[in-house]
């Protein structure tokens, strides 16, 4: 039987050697005053990951669902304390990016790593 947090672990470690500190960020949402019907207390939270860049392959991209220009990210779940979701952005190298799609590898009960699909 494969002990799939062994394997979590593995893939932490690799993505550590290879890659490098990237930043989510989340748009929080603010409360709307009743009187004034302003909104308070908007923000953005930013999470430290770790995480491996990757170019598409020219056959994946399709011009669609997969644009010329959009990346893949590897994110180890060592240290996550946020699921990414598609309205968040990452930051590279200075650089914020949209997440279109995102992609756990689970193949039992625990996330493995997370597959992003990014793009400017």
């Amino acid at each position: 039987m494969i002990d799939y947090a062994d394997v979590a672990a593995e893939a932490a470690c690799s993505i550590a050697e290879a890659g490098t500190t990237l930043t989510i960020k989340r748009d929080i949402a603010g409360v709307p005053d009743p009187i004034t019907g302003l909104t308070t207390g908007e923000s953005i939270e930013s999470y430290p990951v770790t995480g491996v860049k990757l170019r598409y392959k020219n056959t994946d991209i399709d011009g669609t669902l997969v644009k010329s220009g959009d990346l893949r990210v590897l994110l180890s779940v060592e240290g996550l304390t946020i699921v990414p979701v598609s309205a968040d952005t990452i930051t590279i190298s200075g650089i914020d990016w949209k997440i279109i799609d995102v992609k756990p590898l689970e193949p039992s009960d625990i996330t493995v790593l997370y597959e992003l699909q990014v793009r400017k």
